[in-house]
């Protein structure tokens, strides 16, 4: 029996899975590699941004704490003109704000400060001053 259906042949596109040929697998693997080291090299440069950041945050963090700290006591800590007095009879160091003329603080000398009295003096420079309690110059 003849065949009686009526068709149409037509030419058409479609994506299909196909064999890759040898060049195509090498190349295919080479394109792999190289996407792989650049991932690779975007995860080095955002390891390195992230830790570049942290630290710029974490300097803005004690920034803002050492403001705060200023801001709570009033206060910031400045260069002083000071007089530092060693008295060997009591052997105590008493440090005196030259502004205010306020004791800053007051201590046992220590063995540096002991040996200032029991070393001359270095390069021709003049004996330093030492002030003497009242009737102490006999």
């Amino acid at each position: 029996m003849p065949d009686t259906d009526l068709t149409k042949n037509t030419k058409e596109y479609h994506v299909l899975p196909c064999k890759m040929s040898e060049k195509e697998l090498a190349d295919e693997n080479v394109t792999l590699l190289d996407i792989l080291q650049r991932i690779e090299d975007l995860e080095i440069t955002r390891k390195a941004q992230m830790a570049d950041l942290k630290a710029q945050k974490e300097k803005l963090i004690e920034i803002m704490e050492d403001s705060r700290k200023k801001l709570r006591s009033k206060q910031i800590m400045r260069s002083i003109e000071c007089d530092l007095l060693l008295n060997m009879s009591r052997l105590t160091a008493t440090l005196r704000r030259r502004d205010t003329d306020e004791v800053v603080v007051e201590r046992s000398m220590t063995p540096e400060e002991r040996d200032v009295f029991e070393q001359p003096t270095l390069f021709g420079e003049d004996e330093p001053e030492f002030d003497m309690p009242p009737g102490g110059d006999e």
